[in-house]
This record gives structure tokens, sequence and C-alpha cells, in this order.
């Protein structure tokens, strides 16, 4: 939960809330306006930024192929009810 890792960290929780909705909307207009996943890292992470720092622990933690396995399993389940 992005609110809980921001109170965990210092943040008071009305606070990390509102950041965690504003990045997830942001990223998720950003994306529909544009078309491409792709887009809303290059005009959102200056090199050496907070934002490449956050995205250089995910690609470390390889978070694509456990989203990859997440939806995998929703569309098998998917399948299975249908």
């Amino acid at each position: 939960d992005f609110a809980l890792a921001g109170e965990r960290r210092g943040l008071e929780p009305g606070v990390a809330r509102r950041l965690a909705i504003g990045g997830v909307y942001g990223a998720a207009a950003f994306i529909a306006r544009e078309g491409d996943p792709a887009a809303v890292i290059a005009a959102a992470a200056t090199p050496g930024g907070m934002t490449a720092a956050a995205i250089a622990v995910l690609e470390e933690r390889e978070l694509a192929t456990d989203v990859d396995l997440a939806v995998e399993a929703a569309v098998n389940r998917a399948k299975e009810l249908l």
C-alpha cells in the first residue's frame, strides 16, 4: 500500500494518502493521454531524482515480472469462470 509506505516513513496519514492517490491518478491519466506507459517515466524521472531512485528499486526487484505473473493469474481465473 503506497499510503502505508509513506506513513511508515514519517508522513502524516492524510498526506500519505493524498500523495499516493495523486501519484497513481497522475500516472494513469498520463498513460491514458499519451498511450505509452514508458512516457510517464521519461516525463517524470529526472536523472538522479526521487522518481528515478524509486524506479531503480522497482526495476531491481523486477516488479514487471510480478505484474506479469499477477495478470497471468487473473486471466487464468477469468477463463476458469467462463
